[in-house]
């Protein structure tokens, strides 16, 4: 094998094997890294959402505080409920995403409601925290799960439009989720005309059972990314859609609550969603109580991620070749410089041994070998010269011989005469 093909052997080893260290590398070092952006990316898309819902629950907050400080409102509380029941309409016409409205006296009992299918039986979460914000006299504002049977009477059009079908059932079986997720605000209502005693309170509740509202809108803001809420790892919520589907409220989430979060509020992590890969960011909710009652998870296809990928593995692999092929180059310059030399010396040895040995020079080795062939002229050479040596010591010896034979002659040549 010639020197060039050695060497550019040797350049390919010496290049292609860190080199294909250094993609293994980078492949594992992109992929953390993309995974990290991805968290980041998902870790502000949550904040972003979240944003939203206390924004929503800040204006309900609003909404109560501007309605407990009507003058008129004070008034009717004493003996005026169908005031009471126009200003809670006009009410749910300017906030028409409150699902649950009630205004009860200081007593704890309704006076008025916004929907004649609404309860508001002793010992609910939701009588109990108004019991608590007019005893205290504070605005109460919190995110709480609540059983439907708390709310609104079975059969109802709310009590149905709130309950969840659960999906991937057996065949025939009709289970249903009958919990809600839902912000909730209660405001004392004071006496103005008094010492500002609390005179009762309304509470307006939000319901998130398919209300798509937070999740078109973070779609919105972050596009072909999606949103979903879960209560007991059922999606109550959500606008998930793939290339075969579009509905997965009611469709069991990743993980149920509790189950993955012990330790932390927040989960990352990768989930099949109907044959395609979604990288998703939990996060549980907690009540006013500082228990975890629901999950809010965000995710987006993880191909929207993998075009970053692809081109630093472009980037880095046409990167490789080009250093691959700007070395081969060089090897073969390199083996050139080598070769060059050594051929010079081949041809020189053999013109040499031609001329002073008479013989043509027939090399047996490999032609494309320039060592090969310099080692075997060599050798010849040397073969030469040492059969040389050995003839010029046989002739010296022959010399020497008829030399000493010559002297005998002549001195018996003077003794006779």
């Amino acid at each position: 094998m010639s020197i060039k093909k050695k060497l550019s052997i040797f350049v390919l080893v010496l290049l292609l094997v860190p080199m294909l260290l250094l993609v293994l590398s980078t492949q594992h070092f992109f992929d953390r890294q993309i995974q990290e952006n991805e968290r980041n990316y998902l870790q502000v898309a949550m904040k972003t959402v979240r944003n939203d819902m206390e924004n929503r629950m800040d204006e309900m907050r609003k909404a109560g505080l501007l309605f407990a400080g009507n003058p008129d409102i004070n008034k009717a509380m004493y003996d005026d409920r169908n005031r009471l029941a126009m200003a809670l309409n006009n009410l749910k016409r300017n906030f028409n995403y409150l699902d649950y409205v009630v205004i009860v006296d200081r007593e704890n009992r309704i006076l008025a409601s916004s929907s004649p299918y609404l309860l508001y039986p002793d010992g609910s979460a939701v009588k109990i925290l108004a019991a608590s914000s007019m005893l205290f006299g504070k605005t109460h504002v919190s995110e709480e799960v609540v059983g439907l049977e708390e709310l609104f009477t079975k059969d109802s059009f709310e009590y149905d439009n709130f309950s969840i079908k659960i999906l991937n059932q057996f065949p025939g079986a009709q289970e249903y989720l009958h919990k809600a997720l839902m912000g909730i605000v209660v405001v004392p209502i004071r006496d103005k005309s008094a010492d500002n005693d609390v005179i009762g309170a309304i509470v307006l509740c939000d319901v998130l059972n398919n209300d798509n509202y937070f999740a078109e809108r973070y779609s919105r803001n972050l596009d072909n990314s999606f949103l979903a809420f879960s209560i007991d790892g059922i999606r109550i919520a959500s606008n998930i859609q793939t290339d075969t589907k579009s509905n997965f409220v009611g469709s069991r989430a990743p993980h149920e609550t509790g189950k993955y979060l012990e330790d932390d509020k927040q989960y990352f992590g990768k989930v099949d969603v109907d044959d395609e890969i979604h990288v998703f960011l939990d996060q549980k909710i907690f009540n006013s109580a500082d228990e975890p009652i629901a999950v809010v998870g965000i995710g987006i296809p993880e191909e929207k991620f993998s075009g970053i990928v692809s081109n630093n593995y472009k980037y880095v692999l046409g990167l490789f070749f080009l250093c691959l092929w700007a070395m081969l180059i060089l090897g073969q310059l390199l083996a050139e410089k080598i070769s060059c030399p050594i051929v010079h010396v081949t041809d020189l040895t053999r013109d040499y041994y031609e001329k002073n040995f008479g013989n043509k020079a027939i090399l047996n080795g490999k032609k494309d070998d320039e060592g090969a062939m310099l080692q075997e002229m060599f050798e010849k050479f040397t073969t030469q010269l040492e059969l040389r040596k050995q003839e010029s010591k046989l002739y010296l010896e022959q010399l020497e011989c008829e030399h000493q034979q010559q002297k005998q002659l002549a001195f018996e040549l003077q003794k006779k005469q």
